[in-house]
């Protein structure tokens, strides 16, 4: 790598991107790879890049997608910190990072990176001329490089391919690793408490079961309201809400559960998903997106066909009743998913596309 690498976000959400950036950057920085953070000022990204000491924040004060301080801030950061490199992390502000590149005087090497599945072709002129100046298009799941080739403009001389996020896996003790029966009727679903995420769907599926469901992650107040709704009409009295948790946390409630239930119209590739199969939990999810490639990636996982609610109360069911099989199965998905999704992998794979 002859220049120096920039991981740009320029959103002001807190998500799976978001984290995802954050998580790359300390993984580079602790792997030896130089590397600057640019973030938009003031996000939530910038203050948690800060309390995580990250040693090269570059934030960036602006109000639009195109906007001159991005493109000014982008320019000075290649020129005066000789960046040749940039991971993009998103695909709004192409815009500005077109004009950044155009400008500099010497070649830069600009890879994005998508996680979430887009609808909205941008194959028209304005688009194909911006998504120009990109190198190569990185894709986290084989689903989300189908899209990416069905939605975005690909140049002649840009790659595309597929690069697995890392997830930090917590270690497992001994007393992790021994089967417990009490966990065989203990959901839990970790995700943002809005539609689309299979909620409402896993309500209705476990009305009949015995079993606890605890449900992790920050949501719209409305929708939780309706989910509350429906719990009580359907007089289930075994769920709990948690709300959103640090994501060091996140590990302690996985652990405390038998089964991760996770029901969503579609994903592009569902990090608590990874984290769960990384501890051991037995896996129920929709057969739909990216889902199903964790199954042809060699893991023990339940596709229940997409939005049949029926089908989904079936397989909870036979797996609460068959726990300890099910449960002895999803141990190996332990080493696999820590060797697929590590951080060292990840790294790697991303270094060899840097020039």
């Amino acid at each position: 790598m002859k220049g120096n690498l920039a991981l740009v976000c320029l959103s002001h959400y807190w998500g799976g991107m978001e984290l995802d950036t954050l998580k790359l950057t300390k993984s580079f920085s602790a792997q030896g790879v130089p590397v600057i953070l640019v973030c938009k000022k003031d996000s939530i990204l910038h203050h948690e890049a800060q309390e995580s000491d990250v040693c090269n924040i570059y934030p960036i004060s602006f109000k639009r997608h195109l906007d001159v301080n991005i493109i000014i801030g982008i320019y000075r950061l290649l020129v005066h910190h000789n960046v040749s490199n940039i991971i993009f992390f998103g695909t709004s502000e192409i815009k500005s990072i077109y004009f950044s590149v155009l400008f500099c005087s010497r070649g830069i090497n600009v890879l994005v990176r998508y996680g979430t599945t887009m609808s909205t072709p941008k194959k028209d002129f304005v688009h194909n001329l911006f998504y120009s100046c990109v190198s190569t298009h990185v894709g986290i799941s084989q689903h989300i490089v189908a899209n990416i080739k069905s939605i975005i403009p690909i140049s002649k001389k840009a790659n595309i391919c597929c690069i697995y996020p890392s997830t930090t896996f917590p270690d497992l003790d001994a007393k992790s690793c021994l089967f417990d029966q009490l966990k065989g009727n203990k959901i839990i679903i970790v995700s943002r408490v809005v539609e689309g995420k299979g909620h409402e769907d896993l309500v209705l599926a476990t009305k009949n079961i015995d079993a606890t469901i605890t449900v992790v992650g920050a949501g719209e107040q409305l929708y939780i309201n309706t989910l509350l709704d429906k719990i009580e009409s359907n007089e289930i009295h075994k769920y709990h809400f948690i709300g959103a948790v640090k994501y060091e946390e996140v590990s302690n409630k996985l652990r405390e559960n038998g089964i991760f239930v996770f029901p969503s119209y579609g994903e592009g590739l569902g990090n608590s998903l990874v984290e769960a199969l990384g501890m051991g939990l037995v896996c129920i999810t929709y057969d739909n997106t990216v889902f199903r490639e964790f199954e042809d990636m060699g893991f023990y996982i339940h596709l229940v066909e997409n939005r049949n609610v029926e089908k989904l109360a079936f397989t909870i069911n036979e797996v609460i009743q068959n726990f300890y099989l099910h449960w002895r199965r999803s141990q190996a998905n332990i080493n696999l998913a820590r060797k697929i999704f590590s951080a060292k992998n990840e790294v790697s794979k991303f270094m060899s596309l840097l020039k």
